[in-house]
This record gives structure tokens, sequence and C-alpha cells, in this order.
């Protein structure tokens, strides 16, 4: 196990330090890379602001995901330190820090950000611009009728939810099914984070 924060940076390296990303500031009197047989390797914590830094202020990032030139970080989390002792409290190796479900998708910050596993992030679907001309997961068939679909994220396999007369019903049978997967994941989030139940509900019924 690597020790970072018992390795304290030099005066030197302290001084050297600039803005990460042209906002983010490193302020613990410890290293955050340490060099071991040639291999640099990042304090975890360091990553993940880092990552999250990246996100909202690399053009180079924004190039390929654009929708993260509209998503900011708090104030506060411009200071590592204070990332990172939230950071310390909250997170959990293989899960993912997911500013979505608690907030509006533009905010990295305490209030907003959860970290949760990998099939509760991709719990939430893509945005507007992907639904075409039925809702997300409606397709009109040959015959007129209205095909609702959904992926259940446990299983990552589509489910066929039936055939209706009208969008609507198609994306009415979409919502419950959705509904019905969150309620199924309760207990699982309410041990993640009390507030994760309820926000998971809202957000899927606003984007279906």
């Amino acid at each position: 196990m690597l020790d970072f924060e018992n390795t304290p940076a030099s005066k030197m390296s302290i001084s050297k330090r600039g803005l990460v990303c042209g906002v983010g500031v490193n302020d613990v009197t410890f290293v955050t890379t340490l060099v071991v047989e040639g291999r640099s390797t990042l304090h975890p914590g360091y990553s993940a602001w880092l990552n999250m830094l990246k996100r909202c202020y690399s053009q180079e990032f924004h190039i390929r995901r654009p929708t993260y030139s509209k998503t900011d970080v708090c104030s506060e989390w411009l200071k590592f330190s204070s990332f990172l002792s939230w950071w310390k409290l909250n997170y959990v190796a293989g899960w993912v820090l997911d500013k979505d479900i608690l907030g509006n998708g533009t905010l990295y910050s305490p209030e907003t950000c959860v970290y949760v596993p990998m099939h509760i992030n991709n719990f939430i679907e893509a945005s507007q611009a992907s639904r075409g001309e039925c809702p997300i997961g409606v397709s009109k068939t040959s015959s007129g009728k209205f095909h609702s679909y959904c992926r259940n994220n446990q299983t990552n396999k589509r489910v066929n939810l039936g055939y209706f007369d009208t969008a609507d019903e198609a994306s009415n049978a979409r919502l419950n099914y959705k509904l019905q997967l969150v309620e199924d994941m309760r207990s699982e989030l309410d041990l993640i984070n009390p507030k994760l139940f309820t926000a998971l509900q809202q957000k899927v019924r606003s984007i279906i």
C-alpha cells in the first residue's frame, strides 16, 4: 500500500504547483504522486479530483463529451483538501462518482454527488436529444403499433414490454417498469444514501 499522506512534499515542489485544469488548487502538504519501480501512481483521491476537474474544464475532454462543457465544480471542491475530506467518507472501491441522481447533472458538490455502483450510475439514460420522434424506449412498427422496451440495469438485457395502440401507452408501460426496477433496488439504495430512492424515482419520471 502506497503511503502518500505520510510522505511530505518538499517546499520546492509545493511552490511549483500551478492551477490544476486552470481552476483547481492542490493545497495538501503531502505528495500526490509516488514513483515505484519507474512507474508514477496518483493518490486515488487526487485521481478522482483530477478526473472531475478534467470533465468540467478540459477542452480536449469536451470535444469527446460536449455535454460536460455545461458542468461545474463547486467552489469548495476547487481545493483538493476539501474534496479529499468528502472523498474519504464516501469513496467505495469499484464505484463511480455520480452527479446526476441527487443533482441536475450540471454541478459536482457535496450535496449533488454520491458514489454508486455502475449499474445504478447507468440507470439514467440518454438525454432528450436521443429520443427521436417517439419517447425513449418506444418505437413505431410497420403495423402502426408502438413497441415498448427497456434495458434491465441488473441483467443488462433488453426487456420487451409489449405493443400498444399509442405512444403514450407504450411510454407509460416503460415508466411503470422503470419505477418497479427502482423499487426492487430500494434496500440497496437506502444503504448507500437515504435520499437516493426518492431522487431516482423523480429522475425516472422526469426523463420518460
